[in-house]
């Protein structure tokens, strides 16, 4: 009866090994993935920071110093100094091109990357969040 208990806790021991010994495995592959992909996102944004000055060079070259836009609402007063740059008059409820580009890149910045195909998918966000939970909860136990 003893021999089995033993052999019984031999085994939970080794299971146990080995658990940890994939964990430490997976955890490992995790930081190599997360710095390679880190990597990426940081060149893309590079190449995509390029990307948008060339473009605002060239097209401002055309548009800076006419009305682009008309606003429907009278902006606030630093909304104001940002939508009529570079426009002559008082009328605030005009819009230059620079505001209208800038609204523009910032809400393109964030689809670039899932357009072309460097954004993780959510499920690995969720999964993550998960594992760290779970890494938490384990820190507490022991």
């Amino acid at each position: 009866m003893e021999k089995e208990d033993a052999r019984a806790s031999l085994v939970a021991v080794d299971k146990m090994k080995q658990y940890e010994k994939n964990l430490t495995r997976m955890e490992t592959e995790l930081k190599e993935a997360t710095a390679k992909m880190n990597g990426m996102k940081l060149t893309i944004n590079i190449g995509a920071a390029v990307a948008f000055f060339f473009l605002y060079r060239n097209v401002a070259a055309k548009w800076t110093g006419k009305v682009i836009a008309t606003l429907p609402f009278f902006p606030l007063r630093i909304v104001q100094n940002l939508s009529h740059r570079g426009l002559d008059g008082e009328n605030f409820y005009e819009c230059s091109f620079g505001f209208i580009y800038t609204l523009c890149t910032m809400g393109l910045k964030q689809s670039i990357p899932k357009l072309l195909g460097f954004a993780p998918p959510r499920s690995a966000y969720n999964l993550s969040r998960v594992a760290a939970h779970a890494q938490k909860e384990s820190d507490k136990e022991n």
